[in-house]
């Protein structure tokens, strides 16, 4: 019985994973096209600092990938980046509207962040690279280039363009616009930082709104970003609704207006897990697996995933040895991974903790009394 059940258990674990490596995590091939690539538009660069840490810089790209080029919609056949989906549905409709924006074949397309470039605003690959990510979706969107250690940047500095460019592997010609970056005025504090990135972000999503002629609220309602715009907040930033959560329509933000003794200002861990993950694709990837499977956060989503696998860890370990002890302490470990991948957070982690801790200690007691 019980080497039957630990069968369907790992039968379960290893088709969870494949499910989630085949929908979201798992690049598409990228095969060279004998075209030249699309047109590529930047609107807007902002850039920000000591955001999530001492020393960061973060710039917030509102950018373009052209859905369609013919005049009078609908295409006969998909167009422009419509072309360069894995998933083409919506792209030869009227009006055009992809269903699979994020559906775009792997490096096709990329946000770079040049420093000394050279010839703005249609070439800067004579210039210094100092970060480099895949493009999240086409249409018009925002995205962002986060660097957590900025010091051979000079704040304030006119040779620092931000570019959406096309890969110069994929296609015969590459496209590329490119964009001095604006940088705030704001004071050099977290606090103010974080502010003046909440309001921009607002204005940049208003203007998304109105270049995608959506229904007017349909990303910004009362100075508020709602469900949909979050989605694009995410993936632009996947810690944004974390470091500024009074922007969101619904965010994770402290439930006790008045503190008690507890420490003040950003748990130190945090904010280096933060910074590692804000430098990965491992979060994004994670946003785009909760907006195609459920339709929720990334973080929600990889909480969701590590929660079940600890789950499964922990019947697993349970039927094995029949307490509870050995299985709590499988469960908090598989949770500590998820740290890493912001997932769940060391505070959720923490609290998981306390909870198995107190599970044990009646497990302990009902042993001494016995």
């Amino acid at each position: 019985m019980n080497k039957k059940r630990l069968q369907i258990m790992v039968g379960l674990v290893v088709g969870f994973i494949t499910v989630i490596t085949t929908i979201g995590i798992s690049p598409t091939p990228v095969s060279a096209q004998a075209y030249p690539a699309p047109d590529v538009f930047t609107n807007s660069a902002n850039c920000f600092r000591n955001i999530i840490q001492s020393g960061d810089l973060y710039c917030l790209v509102r950018y373009e990938l052209p859905t369609f080029t013919t005049a009078t919609p609908p295409p006969a056949t998909p167009e422009a980046w419509c072309k360069e989906l894995v998933n083409t549905d919506g792209c030869i409709a009227d009006p055009v509207e992809p269903t699979q924006e994020t559906s775009l074949v792997t490096n096709a397309a990329f946000i770079t962040l040049y420093k000394d470039c050279s010839a703005p605003p249609t070439d800067c690959s004579t210039g210094d690279i100092q970060s480099q990510v895949r493009m999240p979706r086409i249409n018009h969107s925002i995205g962002g280039v986060y660097i957590s250690d900025a010091s051979t940047i000079t704040w304030g500095d006119t040779s620092v363009n931000a570019c959406v460019e096309s890969s110069d592997l994929l296609f015969s010609v590459q496209s590329s616009d490119c964009l001095v970056v604006a940088w705030n005025t704001a004071e050099d504090n977290q606090t103010d930082q974080r502010d003046q990135l909440g309001r921009t972000l607002l204005d940049e999503l208003r203007n998304v709104e109105a270049n995608r002629n959506l229904p007017f609220n349909s990303y910004v309602a009362n100075s508020y970003l709602s469900t949909g715009a979050r989605v694009l907040a995410l993936e632009a930033l996947s810690v944004m609704d974390q470091i500024i959560p009074a922007y969101f329509q619904a965010a994770s933000e402290t439930a006790l207006i008045v503190p008690y003794a507890t420490p003040v200002g950003s748990l130190a861990l945090q904010v280096s897990i933060d910074a590692t993950a804000a430098a990965t694709d491992i979060p994004a990837a994670f946003v785009d697996l909760g907006d195609t499977v459920a339709g929720v956060s990334g973080g929600a989503m990889a909480t969701v995933f590590f929660g079940i696998l600890a789950s499964l860890f922990f019947f697993w370990v349970y039927s094995r040895t029949g307490d509870y002890v050995l299985p709590a302490a499988g469960f908090i470990t598989v949770g500590m991974i998820g740290i890493w991948t912001r997932g769940p957070t060391v505070s959720v982690v923490a609290v998981a903790a306390v909870v198995m801790s107190m599970i044990a200690a009646m497990f302990i007691l009902r042993k001494i009394s016995a």
